[in-house]
């Protein structure tokens, strides 16, 4: 996804992703001993974080996201609108705009980077890293992992 100038690329992975008449349903299991009911705003962000990765990969909307508890059978459906995609639009374009503005940018080394092409020129990756080629200098601008 492309965003002011800035590479985002989303990943993660599912426990289980069903297919219905009018679109997707993710299923998450979950394991704990106890029914957790997450915060709205996280919610709606995983769903939209996933709307827009499922939008992309198999060109059908996301219509719920369901958490399923192992432990008790319970299931907790939420339902996934075009409005949860907007609002994840809206926060990666915001923190694309703050991060073209924030030239002190730090790099918070992780998983992340294992799926970074800039690694092993990084820095905080590697101890020695390799220098740039000259020829290989693009345009300045960010790449920036969310995972799922």
């Amino acid at each position: 996804m492309q965003v002011e100038n800035l590479e985002f690329v989303l990943s993660g992975r599912y426990d289980r992703l069903d297919y219905l008449e009018d679109g997707l349903e993710l299923i998450d299991y979950k394991s704990a001993k106890d029914v957790e009911i997450a915060e709205p705003e996280e919610v709606d962000l995983q769903i939209g974080l996933y709307y827009l990765a499922l939008e992309q990969r198999y060109q059908r909307s996301l219509k719920q996201l369901s958490l399923l508890y192992l432990r008790t059978g319970e299931k907790i459906v939420y339902t996934a609108t075009p409005e949860h995609r907007y609002r994840v639009e809206q926060v990666i374009s915001d923190l694309a705009i703050e991060l073209r503005r924030d030239r002190r940018w730090v790099p918070f080394p992780g998983s992340q980077c294992d799926r970074c092409a800039y690694a092993r020129y990084c820095p905080a990756i590697q101890s020695e890293p390799d220098p740039l080629p000259e020829d290989a200098r693009p345009e300045p601008g960010l790449q920036l992992v969310l995972s799922l």
